[in-house]
């Protein structure tokens, strides 16, 4: 698992495993929630953190990535807005 400013990733994967539980198979979340939820007072600077622990959960089979609502690759990088689902 990756750091970032000193992050310990396991916290990461933790709150996303969480939320996607939480929320069940048939909705999503936006990694910003994830991010918020973490990291209030300056969620944005670890949008990136929460992105590729949320990939690191895709290719794991633990989460689904989604994009306009389709699953996106795990081989490729994805750019723009996504979203996190239970698997």
């Amino acid at each position: 698992m990756s750091t970032k400013a000193g992050i310990n990733a396991r916290i990461v994967h933790e709150a996303i495993v969480f939320l996607a539980e939480k929320r069940g198979r048939d909705a999503s979340f936006c990694p910003s929630e994830v991010a918020r939820w973490l990291f209030p007072q300056d969620w944005r600077h670890f949008m990136d953190v929460v992105r590729e622990a949320a990939f690191e959960l895709y290719r794991e089979d633990v989460v689904r990535i989604l994009q306009a609502g389709e699953l996106v690759p795990k081989d490729e990088p994805v750019k723009g807005p996504i979203r996190i689902a239970k698997r």
